[in-house]
């Protein structure tokens, strides 16, 4: 199942709350780039070249 970040957040969040009252951790993971200082280089071209070209998914 494939949701969007902004969506996938309150359902895992939910997801802990409901069953980490019978110790079963939740966890997902949010697939692309997070804009910080160190990502800032995906945003020209040739960064965004070379990050298609590492990644399996290649998008971003």
């Amino acid at each position: 199942m494939l949701l969007r970040r902004a969506r996938s957040i309150p359902l895992v969040e939910h997801f802990a709350a409901v069953f980490g009252q019978q110790s079963i951790r939740v966890n997902a993971i949010a697939l692309g780039v997070i804009e910080t200082d160190m990502s800032s280089f995906a945003k020209s071209e040739q960064g965004r070249a070379f990050v298609l070209g590492i990644q399996a998914i290649k998008r971003i």
